[in-house]
């Protein structure tokens, strides 16, 4: 059994109660990617990404409950008044969160990772509610970057935000050249620090769709900016009020919003465990052509000459990057 004090709230590990909130692993979560077996130069000259970095990560479940009394959230995690409950799986803010890679044909354990920082129910909750449905299933994609032919190019690189290299905690890629550049997902408009990859039951959002967000939308502070494709009256309502529910730790500027499949539900009260496995493909990710991607003009251009250097993800038909997917176990 573990003790942890966090913000000055002691929790137990294991499945006890104490202080009003209930510790238990009701979602694992592993990152896979199995798009290459090797390194591959692709058709138009480029190189296959070695690996993805997340500057940051965070991967967070809603349950949509409005007007309900009794809710459930992240308690460290900036979560107020909500018509959502929430299950952070893996909460930012901690090392163990940050500057983490997913190597083609490999997986990343997120459990191992975040074991010391997983959040608690609401004891609360799991006596008079007890259900909780993963509504939403959130991979939030922050400052990331690539790992192409051993080099790294990406947000966090040549000491931009970092006091450290951002592989540090790789031994055999620390001190490999780094060149920034902004990371960018073919339709969005904009570049943008972190991009909310929402997996969304099928019956909300029955195609994927892309959704830039302004926080100038009068009383709420959001608004839908622009949708790749239509939205209905109840899907916009859907996405403000999620963005005005969730965690103030960051951002929610781009949704990439995938459909899962039926709704799955977890009974809290049964110390029962869903796995997630959100699976990524690195095959032909780069978008290499003209006015996009271009790594030895990021190369030749640091990031004090040049903070404007481009680095583009391909999307498939659907808007949707990297193969993204999820499959619930």
């Amino acid at each position: 059994m573990r003790l942890i004090l966090s913000l000055g709230v002691i929790l137990v590990l294991g499945g006890c109660d104490l202080f009003g909130w209930r510790v238990h692993k009701a979602i694992s979560v592993k990152y896979e990617e199995s798009g290459f077996s090797a390194l591959q130069t692709l058709s138009n000259g480029g190189s296959s990404i070695q690996g993805l970095y997340f500057g940051e990560l965070e991967i967070v479940a809603y349950h949509y409950r409005p007007g309900e009394t009794i809710q459930t959230g992240g308690f460290a995690s900036g979560h107020g008044n909500t018509d959502w409950s929430h299950y952070v799986v893996v909460q930012s803010g901690h090392p163990a969160a940050r500057d983490v890679v997913l190597f083609s044909n490999d997986a990343i354990d997120i459990d191992a990772l975040n074991a010391d920082y997983r959040q608690g129910v609401s004891k609360e909750y799991v006596d008079n509610v007890r259900e909780f449905s993963i509504d939403v299933f959130e991979v939030n994609l922050y400052r990331n970057g690539v790992i192409i032919d051993n080099v790294f190019y990406g947000n966090n690189a040549e000491n931009n935000g970092l006091e450290t290299h951002p592989l540090h905690r790789y031994a055999e890629l620390n001190g490999i050249p780094d060149h920034y550049a902004n990371t960018r997902i073919a339709g969005f408009s904009r570049p943008e620090q972190t991009h909310n990859v929402l997996f969304v039951r099928s019956d909300w959002f029955s195609d994927p769709v892309q959704v830039e967000m302004s926080t100038m939308g009068g009383d709420s502070g959001y608004e839908v900016a622009s949708s790749s494709s239509p939205l209905s009256e109840f899907q916009e309502d859907l996405l403000i009020s999620l963005a005005e529910g969730g965690t103030q730790r960051r951002f929610y500027s781009n949704f990439i919003i995938v459909p899962y499949g039926s709704v799955r539900s977890i009974d809290l009260s049964r110390d029962e465990t869903i796995t997630a496995t959100v699976r990524f493909d690195f095959s032909d990710a780069i978008d290499y052509e003209p006015g996009r991607t271009d790594l030895a003009a990021i190369r030749d251009n640091d990031w004090a000459t040049n903070p404007d250097n481009q680095l583009w993800f391909k999307t498939d038909a659907n808007g949707v990057p990297l193969g993204l997917d999820v499959q619930f176990e």
